[in-house]
């Protein structure tokens, strides 16, 4: 688990950076201590990914990509970020925010059924 903070914690850093352009350089600030709260937050809402994730994965083999992922976003919409640092809580939202944005081509395929990596893999 202290893997995924830190991978989510980076990821956060890296699409600060990128969202931030040359044009708009601000000193760079040291990152603030993450509390006890914060981390628990982190790994509460990376825990209850993972098990949403795991309902989404199979999901798709009875309804549509579309309705899965669309239930899955809601789920996750629903997470309680209060304790969490707003960095993490701002890179999650555009998690959900991505896969919302697959919504464009799952639409496409409201027939397809399977587990939901097999199918990306076609």
């Amino acid at each position: 688990m202290k893997r995924i903070a830190l991978l989510i914690a980076f990821c956060s850093f890296l699409i600060a950076c990128a969202d931030s352009g040359a044009d708009k350089q601000k000193p760079v600030q040291p990152a603030p201590a993450t509390t006890a709260a914060a981390k628990a937050c982190m790994d509460s809402i990376i825990a209850f990914d993972s098990r949403v994730g795991t309902i989404r994965n199979h999901a798709c083999e009875k309804q549509s990509l579309s309705k899965t992922i669309t239930e899955y976003t809601e789920a996750l919409e629903n997470a309680d970020f209060a304790a969490c640092p707003v960095a993490f809580k701002n890179a999650f939202l555009k998690h959900i925010q991505a896969w919302r944005n697959a919504l464009a081509v799952t639409d496409k395929y409201p027939e397809l059924r399977g587990e939901m990596h097999d199918l990306f893999n076609k």
